[in-house]
């Protein structure tokens, strides 16, 4: 753990099997991705919520 970035730094692993997403995020660094990875998870995520929300509301 590194405490100065707060982060988990693992030694050993490059990611290099991972090619930067879009042409411009970093190797290995799929925190940057997320949106783009999970975005059907995320959108009905966020439609349910909304439902939910306005149903008590």
């Amino acid at each position: 753990v590194s405490p100065e970035h707060n982060v988990l730094v693992v030694t050993g692993y490059s990611g290099a099997e991972y090619q930067p997403i879009l042409g411009f995020l970093n190797v290995g660094d799929f925190h940057s991705a997320e949106p783009w990875l999970y975005q059907g998870c995320l959108k009905e995520n966020v439609r349910l919520r909304v439902r939910k929300y306005l149903e008590r509301h």
